[in-house]
């Protein structure tokens, strides 16, 4: 999923990037409070893409992570069913359940201030991707 020199996050990356605005986040808990820490204040055609209801959640980015709301695409069948543009912002960790297609994924959404966890199917969802630098790579 990523190119040479990258890989995908684990969970504890996340964790460690969490870190920066709650002292104790803790792996496959939920970040209270942070997703506008996370999230890009973006406009696509004039129209802001994090439509919150209620209007409570304060974007600022603090984390450089710029989520954006693309949602997901569920697989069944052989028929994709792209669904919750505008709503979700879903990435994959590379955190897979042994002796199962399933791995942890991290979640926002448009009714929510929590930076959600949860196991999905990698054969059939969809979700994005977010790669980082291997550092050791460059020792």
């Amino acid at each position: 999923a990523c190119p040479p020199g990258w890989r995908l996050p684990s969970e504890k990356d996340w964790v460690q990037l969490a870190s920066e605005v709650i002292p104790d986040a803790q792996q496959k808990s939920n970040f209270k409070d942070v997703a506008g820490d996370f999230l890009g204040n973006i406009k696509f055609n004039g129209e802001r893409m994090w439509g919150y209801w209620p209007n409570d959640v304060t974007i600022t980015d603090r984390l450089g992570f710029t989520a954006l709301p693309c949602g997901i695409d569920n697989v069944t069948a052989d028929q994709h069913n792209f669904s919750h543009f505008g709503d979700y912002a879903a990435f994959w960790t590379a955190d897979a359940m042994e002796d199962t297609p399933e791995a942890l994924f991290r979640y926002m959404h448009s009714k929510s201030k929590d930076v959600f966890v949860e196991y999905g199917s990698t054969s059939r969802l969809r979700l994005n991707v977010r790669c980082v630098k291997d550092l050791e790579e460059e020792e």
